[in-house]
């Protein structure tokens, strides 16, 4: 195939046949429902917990509520933050009724087949991420995100938009790296820290550790 189809080749396995039911009405919505459209897909629906927000409409979809998936629909989650994302995963597991969480994959998003990607994460458009990399649950690799080979991503993480990630690099659960931030090779971004947007990351990030600026450092310093 010609290299600008190969990715679509590798997201198509990616989209379930079955409508994908999204839970959070707000702005990373829109992005995620135009993301399935694109790749090929179905959206069941959007639930929200603000019962303000019921019957409204996000890109034309009513917003409905949480009662209203169906108990073996596929599911994403519209929420950007890394916690409040897992904490709402963990409210499920209590539930006697086991949800899929779906993989959403922009088609134009470039993806080498050696990635691994874990349920429930979503890359969107214009993404690259290249060879050997593993992506775990429930992450989010944003808009032209670009993550460079042999690269770990934990489960809940958030690769802003325009973020650039080099090769050999581990981010723990939990963490962000904002948007437009550079994080060169080898380095390692420790359990829920933040990269500022734009940053330099070129040592190591401590657990739950904020850094900004270029070259990035530690908000207390």
């Amino acid at each position: 195939l010609p290299a600008n189809q190969r990715g679509n080749r590798r997201m198509s396995e990616q989209i379930t046949s079955e409508p994908i039911w999204i839970y959070g009405a707000a702005g990373h919505a829109k992005v995620i429902i135009q993301a399935i459209r694109a790749s090929g897909g179905m959206v069941g629906g959007v639930v929200d917990d603000d019962q303000t927000l019921l019957g409204s409409k996000i890109v034309g979809i009513e917003i409905q509520a949480p009662e209203s998936i169906p108990d073996s629909a596929p599911m994403a989650i519209a929420i950007g933050n890394n916690k409040v994302r897992h904490r709402f995963v963990q409210s499920l597991e209590t539930k006697p009724q086991r949800r899929q969480w779906a993989k959403v994959v922009h088609p134009s998003a470039i993806i080498d087949p050696t990635v691994t990607i874990g349920e429930g994460t979503v890359v969107m458009a214009g993404a690259i991420i290249q060879a050997g990399t593993k992506i775990g649950k429930h992450a989010i690799i944003n808009t032209k995100a670009s993550v460079d080979h042999d690269v770990s991503v934990g489960d809940f993480c958030h690769i802003c938009p325009g973020a650039t990630i080099a090769g050999h690099v581990s981010i723990g659960q939990f963490a962000m790296v904002g948007a437009g931030a550079n994080v060169i090779p080898c380095m390692t971004i420790q359990k829920a820290a933040i990269v500022g947007a734009g940053a330099c990351v070129i040592s190591d990030v401590a657990e739950n550790c904020i850094v900004v600026g270029v070259p990035a450092k530690s908000k207390s310093q």
